[in-house]
Order: structure tokens, then C-alpha cells, then sequence
């Protein structure tokens, strides 16, 4: 499942609490100083962390992880008033909940850095669903390039073209920037599905490079990059600055670790099974 799939508390939100408890008593008190009634520090966010929201790739989703926020609520210490006495009076909650997180990331980044990481990124935490309902960016992306631009595109992904296996082209956003505390990013799989819908050949090019070529993730996020940088060259779209969201459950990112998975387990007789285009879609998906 995805980071917008979980069905539990995302890995980040569950292991916030042990995280928080682990860091030091100085860096306890610098926190919950954010928290005491006399205090303004989280009307404004802290702009020495990462900004929440950076403009990043078409087809990828930063969101306010609010798992990860109800974690932080039952555990730093006066923060449940302090979301009391804000909220809506001076701040939105979701503005509260970027303005904290900012202050928590700029404090640890400087006090003890790596404090929140996972050990271990979840298996397909790369990917996930937009529980909040946001448009598609790949199918907007799309209608609006020219017949001469997705034949551009679709060259990519010809029998001969390597270009979904070279690196990042360096003049797009990172996939996977740096976030804040508290937020995730992940592409979102209605933007793969559409770009497996309408672009000719990526069907069989997923096909034939996933797992065996590259890793999904890897195959995926480079699918995004070259398309960003069709669109960057035609000047349509640069990239899909990310919208703030205010709903869904999440996982915070500020590093991709791709995970490469077991070869797929179907012969090929049961792939030919698979009968009609969405079903071949979803087909395709699940070995992401």
C-alpha cells in the first residue's frame, strides 16, 4: 500500500511518539517553549526549515501528514491547549500544524539532526492515493501539450529509447524534496494510471523494465522527470507546484530510498490472461 493507502498510522506517525521521547531534555524544553500560553512563536511558521509546499514534479503529491499531527498532539507536552486556544482564533489548523512542524524541523535539524528519520522506508511508501480528492495533474498536463509534444513524449518510451533508465534530467524539480516534519510526498498513482491511459508505449515500457531493468520507484519518478522536462521545453508546464491539501491520511518525505521487490511471480501465460485495458492498467499498478 501507499503512503495515501495506509490503512494504520503511516510509519512516520507511529513512530513519532518514540522519536519524541528520544530526544533530548534540552530539545524537549525548546519545543514545549513553543507551547506555553504567553508564547506567539507558531502564528508564523520558522523559516529556517524546508518550505512545506515546494514546487516539485508533475504527478507527485506533498500533503500535511495528519497522522503524523494527531501523534504529535497526544504527545508534546501543552499541545493540545495551545491547538485549543489557536485554532480558528489566529490560525487555520492546517496553518498551525505547518507553523509547528517548521519550528519542530528547525530545532532538531540544528540540535540533533536525523532525530526523526526511519531506520527503514516502508515498501511502497513511494507511491500512494490523494485522499483529498486533488486534480490530476498528469491529465492536465497532457491536454494541454500539442500533438507535436506527445509525440515527443511517446518517443520516450519507443522500443530502442533508454531514457526512462538515465538519471534525473537536472533542469526540473526533485521528485522527493526535502520536507518539514509532518509531511509526505508521494506520486500519485491517479497520475500513473492516466499517464499508463494516454501516453502510446508506456504500457509495454513499464512492462518490460519493472522489476527486471529498474525498480518501480526509480522507473516511475524517471517517467515523471522526462515528462516535467518535455513540458519545461515547450513552456506549457514547467511543473505542478504542489497545492496545500487539508485532508488525507499521509507520510512525511525528505528522501526517496528506492526498494527493489521480488520479480513478479505471474507466468507469462496468466499475464496474457489479463483482459481489457483498465484491467490491464491495474494489472500493471500492482506490480509498482
Amino acid at each position: 500500500m501507499g503512503a495515501g493507502q495506509s490503512v494504520g498510522p503511516s510509519a512516520e506517525a507511529a513512530a513519532f511518539p518514540a522519536s519524541y521521547e528520544a530526544l533530548p531534555d534540552n530539545v524537549v524544553d525548546m519545543v514545549e517553549a513553543l507551547c506555553e500560553k504567553e508564547s506567539t512563536a507558531l502564528l508564523k511558521p520558522n523559516l529556517a526549515a524546508p518550505p512545506p509546499f515546494p514546487p516539485t514534479l508533475i504527478g507527485v503529491k506533498v500533503q500535511l501528514d495528519h497522522e503524523c499531527a494527531s501523534a504529535a498532539l497526544a504527545t508534546v507536552r501543552r499541545l493540545q491547549r495551545k491547538h485549543y486556544e489557536t485554532i480558528p482564533k489566529s490560525l487555520s489548523e492546517l496553518d498551525f500544524f505547518l507553523s509547528f512542524f517548521s519550528h519542530l524541523t528547525a530545532i532538531v535539524n540544528a540540535q540533533c539532526p536525523g532525530a526523526f528519520d526511519l531506520e527503514e522506508e516502508p515498501e511502497g511508501a513511494w507511491k500512494g492515493v490523494d485522499a483529498a480528492g486533488g486534480p490530476d495533474t498528469f491529465t492536465e498536463a497532457w491536454s494541454s501539450m500539442s500533438e507535436s509534444q506527445k509525440a515527443a513524449v511517446a518517443k520516450l518510451c519507443a522500443k530502442e529509447s533508454s531514457v526512462l533508465k538515465d538519471g534525473p534530467h537536472p533542469g526540473v524539480p526533485a521528485c522527493f524534496p526535502r520536507l518539514p516534519i509532518g509531511m509526505k510526498c508521494f506520486i500519485d498513482e491517479a497520475a500513473a494510471t492516466a499517464a499508463l491511459s494516454s501516453v502510446p508505449g508506456l504500457q509495454y515500457k513499464h512492462y518490460t523494465l519493472v522489476p527486471n531493468k529498474v525498480c518501480a520507484a526509480v522507473s516511475s519518478v524517471q517517467m515523471m522527470h522526462t515528462l516535467a522536462r518535455i513540458i519545461l521545453t515547450a513552456r506549457l508546464y514547467v511543473c505542478n507546484r504542489c497545492r496545500r491539501s487539508s485532508s488525507g491520511p499521509t507520510s512525511s518525505r525528505t528522501s526517496l530510498r528506492s526498494t527493489r521487490r521480488e520479480n513478479n511471480n505471474k507466468t507469462l501465460s496468466s499475464e496474457s490472461s489479463v483482459q481489457g485495458p483498465s484491467r490491464r492498467i491495474s494489472f500493471y499498478l500492482s506490480r509498482l
